[in-house]
């Protein structure tokens, strides 16, 4: 019995290492598709190069080792990229570990990234940060600066949900969280700054693009600020906004310091008045 079962326990286990090598192998030409239209995307000048790789066949998923990606005056790296559901139009998942960002006046580093959900740029579309769109963002332990200047901490950020404006029609956040984010200032030009929580749901925002973006555009659903201080040495003043609470059509707040701030509801959402000497 046993050199009958021989034969089709061998067919069955060739066919098993030819599915498994035809998966590797679709995950791997998924994966350069998409690394490739990243570097187009980015410029003629760009480079991508990764020192290690290695992919599941059962479940698709690639990781990537020493990344590198350059362009410009710009180098970013990671110490690991982990890729998921990848196709040449689309990022199902990344979650990049040990970020490094360097150019010539500064330089960046976080511990973690995720994207789920990002459409790449379409053949022969340059990289557009403003056009970017995304089902999920994550990112951790973000610090960096500009010597002389000052420098920077975010402890998290996550976003879900978010579409782009495009002209008059407004862009869309269905939920944001921002934490620990502080501004240490060494210029008179620009305030030290620190935010200990926000939280944003269904927020409407203008087109980036087309300049400088009124403030009064930015519409919330809901929106909660808490611990909030700018520290401007050269004009002398020292703003503290403990907390903001908007609901629907109302709005609660408390402000210390040597200026004060005033806000109001409205049908369309809410407006800040320009702050004032007491």
């Amino acid at each position: 019995m046993r050199p009958r079962l021989a034969g089709p326990a061998l067919a069955a286990g060739l066919c098993l290492a030819a599915v498994v090598v035809h998966a590797q192998a679709s995950a791997d030409r998924q994966v350069d598709a998409a690394l490739e239209r990243l570097r187009t995307a980015l410029g003629p000048d760009a480079q991508i190069t990764v020192g290690s790789r290695q992919t599941d066949p059962a479940t698709g998923r690639t990781r990537l080792g020493d990344v590198t990606m350059s362009w410009g005056q710009r180098r970013v790296t990671a110490a690991e990229l982990w890729l998921t559901e990848v196709t040449a139009e689309r990022l199902g998942r990344l979650e990049a570990r040990g970020l490094r960002e360097q150019t010539k006046e500064d330089q960046s580093e976080a511990a973690r990234l995720l994207i789920v959900g990002m459409p790449l740029p379409a053949p022969g579309s340059a990289f557009d940060p403003a056009e970017v769109s995304f089902d999920q963002f994550e990112l951790e332990g973000l610090r960096g600066g500009r010597p002389g200047e000052g420098n920077f901490t975010l402890g998290r950020v996550v976003a879900q949900g978010y579409q782009r404006a495009s002209g008059a029609t407004p862009g869309r956040l269905r939920s944001g969280t921002l934490e620990g984010f502080n501004l240490e200032s060494r210029t008179r030009d620009t305030p030290s700054m620190q935010v200990g929580r926000l939280v944003a749901n269904d927020l409407a925002f203008p087109d980036f693009r087309a300049g400088d973006p009124d403030p009064r555009a930015f519409r919330a659903a809901e929106l909660t600020v808490e611990g909030v201080t700018l520290r401007d040495t050269g004009r002398g003043m020292e703003f503290a906004l403990p907390r903001l609470t908007r609901r629907r059509r109302s709005t609660t707040y408390s402000t210390t310091g040597r200026r004060r701030t005033r806000c109001r509801a409205s049908r369309s959402g809410w407006r800040w008045k320009a702050w004032r000497w007491r």
